[in-house]
């Protein structure tokens, strides 16, 4: 019995990148579609005002309901955040990836506009390994769920 031909090490590289659109979309100001450890979300790059704007239309949502950020590292949260609380450091320690959110108080210095935050962020690092991924290329990522307000959470494709 013969077995096809397998992909040798110069073919198997070859393959395209299937997370460098999306990362050029984000780059470009652009709205992108995710999985995350909860629901699907739809999310933009944290620090490009024009595209929290977009989110925010997209989500039928107004500035006054702050997308949370998304992270792949609780490191990516330095000067994101003012000072990172004990209690905050053990709930991510023991939560973190996963689906806890936390709010703290935005570092003074962020110029990040995501809505009527009065000084505050909410941030998350999901358990889901493409988001991750996506995450570590792109960078904080605001997000929310991929559904109108008020609908039913995105849990799957469909």
């Amino acid at each position: 019995m013969s077995h096809p031909p397998q992909p040798s090490a110069s073919t198997a590289h070859s393959r395209p990148d299937p997370l460098q659109p999306a990362c050029e979309h984000l780059r470009a100001g652009g709205l992108v579609i995710l999985p995350t450890d909860t629901v699907y979300g739809i999310g933009c790059e944290a620090a490009d005002a024009g595209a929290v704007e977009r989110l925010l239309a997209a989500k039928g949502r107004g500035r006054q309901m702050p997308p949370p950020v998304l992270v792949a590292d609780p490191a990516d949260l330095t000067g994101v955040v003012a000072q990172m609380p004990q209690a905050a450091r053990a709930f991510m320690e023991a939560f973190w990836p996963g689906p806890l959110t936390l709010v703290l108080d935005a570092d003074a210095a962020l110029t990040w506009d995501l809505g009527e935050s009065v000084g505050s962020i909410a941030v998350r690092m999901p358990d889901h390994r493409l988001a991750l991924d996506l995450l570590r290329r792109s960078g904080p990522l605001a997000v929310t769920s991929a559904n109108p307000t008020g609908a039913p959470p995105a849990t799957d494709a469909a």
